[in-house]
């Protein structure tokens, strides 16, 4: 039995030394297998690199070439769980159509990189992911604008075309659309982007933009923007040499008409260029020649008349271009206290004016009033507050509030794309990093990015005609204070 157990012992033994033996030779011959898939991905890059070469030699662009390479660098990698894989190698075949379609569209920037200037990004001044939201505010200008009686249309013209409207005069309401949004989110180039369609349109616009300085001189903003505008008609005029028989003679006729020698002297103290454009350069009147001492207190004191001449001015120069109106009221959140009443009594005067009956309906002016606000900046201000709810409770006023949220990742990756000039499936890994970074914000994003290539973690090589970045590098990065406080 002893000896029968201690043969046994010896033949475990045996077994045992065969399977580590065993263990070793398979473990030898992964590592060989391993080597022999690192040559041959190493062989397989040369040749991928030299197809390339030929075809730079042949003419191609560097975009092409550098998307053939990438697709012969996913073969058959695969069936080996990808550990080979090259990092920009094109994993599907839809993102070769997102590379071709992006060559197809922009063929100066993706095709050829003609635009390429700089070794900056080059941010294109456009709105991201905010179509929606335009597509909204160009509803809300089409009502605004759906009663506009033009002067040369008659009465019976007029009412025909309130029912073959949809929103017919019962429905009219004086539009006020309020944006909101942090800084940086992009509130001004929805606007603005919003104007540039709009005009395109026969519409005006006239921008008063708040600041913290301006708030130190009420209605300083408000008479600025209406100054500004006349020293654009008036250089029009000049332009044009109409004589004053085109906008600006009709314009000189109305205000003539709207204000009397009393009216006048505030409103050139305002508005220098006003005096400009009701005195008739061949035939100098003596209210252009006259002096005049404006008391300051008098004009607060009488706050009132005040309101009532911004009203009158505004009819009177909306009457004359025979247009609707864009009022564009940028950062209400700095606007001083007498500033926000007198944008509340004009919204709830041309709200007023608005009557039921088409057939006696007589819009006093047809303007369109977008204003734009911080989110993080409203309940510090009791006045902008205020402000928000006096409007709401006006008649026949109609508020919409609009919110602006921040970029998704995708969002961020086009914008990347563009910004370099570089193909969106090599740009999501670097777009992810930024969106993480920045949380979204399209000013954040730009700055970014710039900031990156300053610092030479985003590195643009001209002679190969591709960007480099370290992802470990920007990760480790945090947004600057400048930023921030910008």
């Amino acid at each position: 039995d002893w000896n029968a157990s201690g043969g046994n012992r010896r033949k475990n033994k045996d077994d045992d030394d065969d399977n580590d033996m065993k263990g070793e030779a398979d473990h030898s011959a992964q590592e060989s297998f391993v080597r022999k898939q690192r040559r041959r991905r190493c062989d397989g890059k040369g040749k991928e690199e030299s197809v390339s070469t030929l075809l730079k030699l042949a003419g191609v662009p560097s975009s092409i070439c550098r998307l053939i390479s990438d697709m012969l660098s996913n073969r058959d990698d695969a069936d080996f769980g990808g550990l080979f894989q090259y990092d920009k190698a094109v994993s599907c075949f839809a993102e070769v159509i997102m590379d071709l379609e992006q060559m197809v569209d922009q063929p100066k920037g993706y095709l050829h990189d003609t635009m390429r200037l700089s070794a900056k990004p080059i941010v294109q001044n456009k709105l991201y992911s905010r179509q929606k939201e335009l597509e909204q505010g160009i509803e809300l200008a089409r009502r605004s604008a759906a009663g506009h009686h033009k002067e040369e249309e008659s009465r019976v013209e007029y009412v025909e075309a309130c029912a073959m409207d949809m929103d017919t005069s019962s429905s009219l309401k004086q539009e006020v659309l309020v944006i909101s949004g942090l800084p940086g989110s992009g509130k001004s180039s929805l606007v603005n982007e919003l104007i540039v369609q709009l005009k395109s349109n026969g519409w005006e616009s006239l921008h008063c933009k708040f600041d913290q300085i301006g708030r130190r001189q009420p209605l300083s903003t408000i008479a600025s923007a209406f100054d500004s505008l006349f020293s654009s008609l008036l250089s029009t005029e000049n332009t044009l040499g109409s004589g004053g028989s085109g906008t600006l003679g009709v314009m000189r006729t109305n205000l003539l008409k709207s204000f009397d020698e009393e009216s006048f002297p505030i409103l050139f103290h305002l508005m220098p260029n006003l005096r400009r454009v009701v005195s008739n350069d061949d035939n100098s009147t003596e209210m252009q020649q006259t002096d005049y001492v404006f008391d300051e207190s008098a004009m607060i004191s009488s706050k009132i008349r005040m309101h009532n001449l911004f009203y009158e001015l505004l009819k009177a120069i909306t009457s004359s271009r025979g247009s609707p109106m864009l009022l564009f009221l940028d950062d209400l959140h700095w606007a001083d206290s007498a500033s926000l009443e007198l944008i509340s009594f004009l919204i709830e005067e041309m709200g007023a004016s608005i009557t039921d009956d088409p057939i006696t309906y007589v819009r006093g002016t047809n303007v369109f009033i977008i204003g734009t606000v911080r989110s993080n900046e409203v309940d510090n201000s009791s006045d902008l507050t205020e402000f928000l709810e006096q409007v709401q409770s006006c008649r026949n006023v109609t508020v919409t509030d609009m919110s602006l949220q921040d970029l998704s990742p995708d969002d961020v990756n086009v914008m990347t794309s563009e910004a370099l000039c570089y193909s969106q499936r090599l740009t999501r890994s670097l777009a992810g990093i930024v969106h993480h970074k920045t949380e979204g914000n399209p000013f954040f994003v730009k700055e970014f990015l710039n900031d990156l290539t300053v610092e030479n973690l985003l590195v643009y090589s001209f002679s190969e005609r591709t960007w480099d970045w370290d992802e470990e590098l920007i990760e480790s990065r945090t947004i600057s204070d400048g930023v921030a406080e910008l």
